[in-house]
C-alpha cells in the first residue's frame, strides 16, 4: 500500500508519541505501507522542523536523520504538476493531493481543509489510516508483499 502523508502529521508523530500520527510514522518504519515524498514534500517537512519554535523539542541532528531517511527509504516521486480535481481551502497543499492522485495512494492529513475533500478524493485520517493500514497487514496477500 501507498501513501501521501500530510508533513503535519509527520511532525505531530514527532511531537506527540502516544498518538495516532505516530502511529502511522511507526507502521511506515515497520513496512506496513510505503511512504510517497516528493521534493516540495522534503522541502516543506525540512522548514517546519527548522522553525524556531520546534527547535527545544526536535533537534537539529534529529531533523537531518529523519530527513536522510526519508530520503532513503521513502518513495520520491517527482514535484506533481497540474491542478487537482479539488483543491478545498488550502490551496498550497494542493500538491499533496496531486501526488497521492499520481501515485494511486492513500492520503493522510488531519487538515480539517483537506479532509473536507473526501467527496472528491480519499482522505483518512491518521487514526483511519492506521486502523486501515493495520487491517491490511494481517491479510494474507498484503503481509506476503511486506515480507
Amino acid at each position: 500500500m501507498l501513501a501521501v502523508v500530510d508533513p503535519g502529521v509527520v511532525v505531530a508523530g514527532l511531537l506527540a508519541p502516544g498518538e495516532q500520527s505516530a502511529a502511522v510514522l511507526r507502521l511506515w518504519m515497520s513496512g506496513a505501507f510505503d511512504l510517497v515524498v516528493c521534493p516540495r514534500w522534503l522541502v516543506e517537512l525540512d522548514a517546519t522542523l527548522n522553525r524556531p519554535a520546534l527547535r527545544s523539542r526536535i533537534t537539529i541532528d534529529e531533523t537531518v536523520e529523519l530527513l536522510d531517511l526519508l530520503r532513503s527509504d521513502a518513495r520520491i516521486h517527482d514535484d506533481p504538476a497540474g491542478v487537482p480535481v479539488a483543491q478545498g481551502r488550502r490551496p498550497d497543499a494542493a500538491y499533496l493531493v496531486i501526488l497521492a492522485a499520481a501515485t494511486r495512494a492513500a492520503l493522510v492529513s488531519a487538515d480539517r481543509n483537506l479532509l473536507e475533500l473526501r467527496q472528491h478524493v480519499p482522505v483518512h485520517t491518521p487514526g483511519e489510516f492506521v486502523q486501515l493500514a493495520e487491517a491490511l497487514e494481517g491479510s494474507p496477500r498484503q503481509s506476503s508483499a511486506i515480507r
